[in-house]
């Protein structure tokens, strides 16, 4: 990925968008385990409600990946 973290988490985002929306869980997947793991722009509530993961919302690996992370997210 990007060398620098904060630059990741300025464009990982839409590369982890873009990712989803063509469906592509086994490239997805690793993209946002940086992201959720590290500074990013997104949290494992974001992605669950953000419409671009639809297309791999049923997929059940992308599922564990939020339940993951989601104790990370500050209610």
């Amino acid at each position: 990925y990007i060398d620098h973290p904060f630059e990741w988490a300025e464009t990982g985002h839409v590369v982890a968008q873009i990712l989803a929306l063509a469906g592509d869980v086994e490239r997805l997947l690793p993209v946002l385990e940086s992201l959720l793991s590290g500074p990013s722009y997104i949290s494992a509530k974001t992605v669950d409600v953000g419409w671009h993961y639809d297309p791999v919302r049923n997929d059940p690996r992308f599922q564990a990946l939020l339940e993951k992370y989601a104790e990370n997210v500050e209610h």
